[in-house]
Formats: structure tokens, C-alpha cells, sequence
């Protein structure tokens, strides 16, 4: 990678610099001692000077083209990260397909580099053509793979995890040259999730692939598949719509009670009120605006959402309208109640005023009776049980009828669908901030948390830690046992940077073998103590490698800076603990150190 590239040449820059000059004095020592002619003297020291600025300036050129590099690459980040963002604008929206198939095949074409490509995805039984990339191969678009032809089993056989591309004259496939003659000379783009075969792209010309390349063509296949889950939601949603508008219809007809017929008069509101829900990309702002809609249809006086806490051992409220609670931690309760297991079995809304005896003698819910709960539901999403809604006493005082728990269930059900869109366009959104091997943040989410933590602390009058660690001896590591080994020694330590920090740290990787965490409300202490631990731990772990017959160990050098006894910039604190880490690396390495004022070290 550019980074890992640059980091090294930086590397080699300093390193050089400082030879050269000990290199020039010694030259210039031994040249005074030396019995010879002072105009041969003159000469040789003029040649050794020469020769090592010659070498400087090619270092220095060499620095420039990978930071060249570097520049290139993070504008073609930029502008990949609109691309994806103008494509989920599109689905968030409910743009319809054939606008955001047009777009999935003009970001296809741009990240691949190719002039025609086929894109096909899992379906029921085969294999099913959802992308192509112009009208000149629209005849391609009925064909289809079937799961059991010999091809589907080559590229199994041939492909590794993720992502993985192919020359298709490899394949020697029979269906390829009876279905796809013009794409032999082309690749086929393998994407695999969970060891099994999502999709297959054939396309022209040949590319190769970049890590970054990589990214953005996991960012295409999970737009893909967000539009394509859309596309069928879509369908049923305008199913569901009709028999709502029926539904809400009857029941407006119907010989009940006058404010029941006033809040169901206008059906139209009613449902581009719930379709709003759609576009709130953030959970707070979803829930509170879900609880308030739900206040509006239901005239209840309060409302609470409740979802998992950390743990996942305690029902938390997680979000309220109506209510201000000073301290809420009370109504909490455990996921091993009798509440929580009757509500998991219950799909529809539930009376609890109406609750056996039996379940009344619950604790929690007793608690929750005696602060004007009325009415609880489960939210499942995928089948999975994520959360509940408790709603008090209506604010009439009058009872909750069969229409009202209608009503609250079929809210419930565009919450669970709001909720999956939501989560679906995060996980999306995270690709943009996740570095693919080491499945840490990149530096563009690292510089945002930052700034933000840095605020934080700030405006609380707290400290902020900030540790920067790189690995020592990197590159002869890299050298030794090849840059795939490399890889494979940061893909582990990603995974152990996660279990070794809080759940409050934000662990990125900073560019190349360089890495930092960012320790909100950490002092100078507690940051200090964490360094070591993360030194020692690192230092005992085994790295494996499936190629090689024994673990690897390794070291790395830690800084460490405080904010803001140390800085009071996002700048100059991560210039401390970058000083803090050539200090720990010029020591000898394998040590940890926090800043403190001192020149700053040129060397590394």
C-alpha cells in the first residue's frame, strides 16, 4: 500500500540522513590524518559528498512519487465514498431500481476499470443477471448459472474468502463460451460470503487490484444487495400499504367512538407520517421520532423503547418521549425475567393491565405498572428479538381499545423495517471508515473521532489519551518472509487491538505498521499503564502463519500524549505522541513512553 510504501521511504530518508552525516565527519577525520596530497583530500571529500547527496535527492525523489501516489489515491477514496453515498441516497429514498441499477453499474464500471460487464446474483436457484453495463449486451440479460454446472464448483474450488478475481480462459467452462463468447479473454470478480458464492462479475478489460480497489467493490456488492432486499421490501410494503389504507378504512366506518373516527380521518397523513421514519439515518433520531408518532396516533401519555444494554444482559431504556426520567436505571430489568420471556412469545401488543397473576407477580413488571405502563410489544428485525415498547396510560385516562393495540402493532412493523433499513445503511456507511485488513477504523475515521473526543473533552473540562504504537523492524519482517506474511501479522493484531482495549477506545490503524487508540477520560496514569499492557501483551502473543512451520513474536514501540496538559490542538497532540513513539523507538525499541517537553527527535 502508498502508506505502508511512504511510511518506509520516510523511514529510510531519516535514517539516511543521519548516516550520511556521520559518513561526511568520519570521511573528513580520516582525510586529515591521511599522509596524502590536500588537493587528492579535496577531491575525495568532494566525490563522497556528491555521492551521498546523489542518494539523498533519489530517496527524496522516491518520497515525493509515493506520496504522489498517496494523493491519488485518497482523491480516488473521495470520490468513491460520494459515489456509494449518492447510491444510497438513491435507495434510502426509494428511488425504484432501474435508477440505482444504473448507478451500481456505472460504479462497477469505474472501480473495475472495464468497458462491458455482466453482474450476476444469488437467486432461489441460479445465478440471475441484475447488472450489465450497456444496451450494446443487453441480450445477456435471461441468461442464467445454474448453482449445479461445473463453473459454480470450479470457482468454488478456485476462489479464497471475500473477494477474489479470475481469468476467465483459465476456466475452460463450456457455458462461458456457449452464453459469454465476448468476455473470454476478460475476468470473473468471485464475491463470498460466508464460504458460500453471493455473486459473479465477468467484465473487460483485465484490471488488477488494489486493497483500496478491494473496499469499494465490497462497497458495490452491499449496495447491491441493500437495493435488491429494497427492491422485494418495496413490493411488500405497497401489499402492506393497500391492506392498511383497507383496514384503517373499515375501521373509520365503522359505528365507534367519536375521537377514534377524528384521529383516523385522514389515512394519507397517517402513512407518509410512518413512511418518514424511512429517512432517519440515526437511531436516536428514529426512536424519538417513532415515539412520537406513536404518541400522536395513540393519545398516550408517555412512551419507552427498550433495547440491550453492552452486555447484552439487561433491558435498558434506550429511548422516551413524554416522560424525564432523573434516573431511569430502576425500570431497567434482566433479559432472564418473565416479562422480557412472555413479550419474546408474543408478537402482537400486549395489555399488561390484563396480565395472570402468575406474571404480575413479577417484580419488573410490577414496577412497571406502578409507573403508568399499559402496553408492551416486542421489535424483532430478521427474526431477531432487538428491543420492546412500553406505552403509559392515554392521556384522556380513558382504556386502550382493540383499534388502538391494531394500530400500535402495525407501528411497530414499519419500526422494525425503519430499524433494518437503518442498520443496513450503517453497515454500509462503516465500510467508508473500516480498513479491510485489519477490520480496525482508518485514519479518515480516526481524525474525525478525534477532533470529536477532543471537543468533548474540552467542553466536560476532562483528559483525553491518545497512544500511538508501530511495530519495530517492520520492514525486514516484510523482507524475510514476504509481504503476504505482513498482512497476515496486521490482520492478527487488528483482532487483538480489539480485545485488549476498552469499550470506549476507538483503535484505528494510523497507515502502514502504524497504529493509535484513542482513550476518552484516560489521565496521564491510566494511559501509561494501558501502553505497557498493550506492550507486553503484543510482545507474548504468537502470531501464526498457515505457510510457516512456527509462530512469529514481535515488539512494538509506544508514545503516548495527554490532552491537555500535553496540546491543546488535534495537531500538536498528535505530534506529541508521535515524539513519544521516536523517543520509545531511539531507546532501543519494545518500549513504551509517554510525551514530555523536549527537542524533537530527527531520527527513527
Amino acid at each position: 500500500m502508498a502508506e505502508t510504501e511512504l511510511s518506509q521511504i520516510k523511514s529510510s530518508f531519516k535514517t539516511a540522513f543521519w548516516v550520511s552525516l556521520v559518513a561526511i565527519f568520519v570521511s573528513a577525520l580520516l582525510l586529515t590524518v591521511l599522509p596524502w596530497d590536500i588537493k587528492l583530500k579535496l577531491l575525495l571529500l568532494t566525490f563522497f559528498s556528491v555521492a551521498i547527496l546523489i542518494s539523498l535527492s533519489y530517496l527524496q525523489r522516491k518520497e515525493r512519487q509515493a506520496w504522489a501516489v498517496s494523493q491519488e489515491r485518497l482523491n480516488k477514496f473521495s470520490h468513491f465514498v460520494e459515489k456509494s453515498r449518492e447510491i444510497n441516497r438513491l435507495i434510502v429514498e426509494r428511488g425504484g431500481f432501474l435508477p440505482i441499477a444504473l448507478k451500481l453499474a456505472e460504479y462497477f464500471k469505474e472501480v473495475l476499470m472495464a468497458s462491458q460487464l455482466v453482474l450476476f446474483y444469488k437467486k432461489t436457484k441460479a445465478y440471475k443477471v441484475v447488472l450489465i453495463s450497456d444496451n450494446s449486451i443487453s441480450a445477456l440479460k435471461n441468461i442464467h448459472l445454474s448453482f449445479h454446472d461445473p463453473l459454480v464448483h470450479q470457482l468454488k474450488s478456485s476462489s479464497g474468502p471475500n473477494l477474489q478475481a479470475l481469468e476467465v480462459q483459465d476456466l475452460d467452462s463450456e457455458w462461458v463460451r456457449r452464453f459469454l463468447p465476448g468476455f473470454q479473454k476478460g475476468q470473473v470478480l468471485i464475491y463470498q460470503s460466508n464460504d458460500k458464492i453471493e455473486g459473479l462479475c465477468f467484465f473487460l478489460p483485465d484490471s488488477s487490484f488494489s486493497t483500496l480497489d478491494k473496499e469499494f467493490l465490497i462497497w458495490g456488492w452491499e449496495n447491491l444487495k441493500l437495493s435488491l432486499e429494497f427492491q422485494k421490501q418495496a413490493q411488500f410494503h405497497k401489499e402492506q400499504t393497500k391492506k392498511l389504507k383497507e383496514k384503517l378504512l373499515v375501521l373509520e366506518n365503522q359505528p365507534a367512538q367519536s375521537e377514534f373516527k377524528k384521529k383516523l380521518f385522514d389515512v394519507e397523513t397517517f402513512l407518509n407520517s410512518a413512511q418518514s421514519l424511512f429517512t432517519v439515518l440515526e437511531e436516536e433520531a428514529l426512536l424519538v421520532s417513532y415515539l412520537n408518532l406513536v404518541q400522536q396516533q395513540t393519545n398516550c401519555k408517555f412512551g419507552l423503547v427498550y433495547t440491550l444494554d453492552e452486555k447484552r444482559e439487561n433491558w435498558i431504556i434506550k429511548q422516551s418521549v413524554g416522560m424525564d426520567f432523573k434516573d431511569s436505571r430502576y425500570l431497567n430489568f434482566p433479559v432472564t425475567s418473565k416479562l422480557a420471556t412472555f413479550l419474546k412469545t408474543k408478537p402482537k401488543p400486549q395489555n399488561l393491565l390484563l396480565a395472570t397473576e402468575e406474571l404480575k407477580k413479577d417484580p419488573h413488571l410490577r414496577n412497571l405498572l406502578d409507573n403508568g405502563i399499559q402496553l408492551g410489544v416486542r421489535l424483532t428485525s430478521r427474526g431477531q428479538f432487538w428491543g420492546m415498547v412500553f406505552l403509559g396510560e392515554k392521556a384522556d385516562h380513558s382504556q386502550y381499545q382493540e383499534q388502538d393495540l391494531e394500530l400500535f402493532f402495525i407501528l411497530c412493523q414499519i419500526l422494525n423495517s425503519a430499524w433494518e433499513n437503518l442498520k443496513q445503511f450503517k453497515k454500509i456507511e462503516e465500510l467508508s471508515y473500516t480498513d479491510s485488513l485489519t477490520s480496525l477504523y482508518n485514519y479518515r475515521y480516526f481524525h474525525k473521532r478525534l477532533i470529536e473526543e477532543t471537543l468533548r473533552a474540552k467542553r466536560f473540562n476532562r483528559t483525553l489519551g491518545l497512544v500511538m504504537f508501530d511495530i519495530d523492524g517492520f520492514k525486514t519482517y516484510n523482507d524475510s518472509y514476504g509481504h503476504q506474511a505482513g498482512d497476515r501479522v496486521l490482520r492478527q493484531l487488528g483482532g487483538l487491538l480489539l480485545t485488549t482495549t476498552r469499550s470506549i477506545d476507538i483503535a484505528s490503524r494510523y497507515g502502514g505498521e502504524e497504529f493509535c487508540i484513542i482513550m476518552p477520560e484516560a489521565d496521564s496514569n491510566e494511559c501509561l499503564k494501558f501502553m505497557e499492557r498493550l506492550r507486553r501483551v503484543i510482545a507474548h502473543h504468537p502470531f501464526k502463519d498457515e505457510f510457516l512451520a512456527f509462530d512469529h513474536h514481535i515488539t512494538i514501540s509506544v508514545g503516548g500524549a495527554i490532552f491537555p496538559s500535553d496540546a491543546k490542538t488535534v495537531d500538536k497532540l498528535i505530534y506529541c505522541a508521535d515524539m513519544a513513539l521516536l523517543r520509545a523507538k531511539n531507546a532501543g525499541k519494545n518500549k513504551a513512553f509517554l510525551y514530555y517537553e523536549q527537542e524533537p527527535v530527527a531520527k527513527r
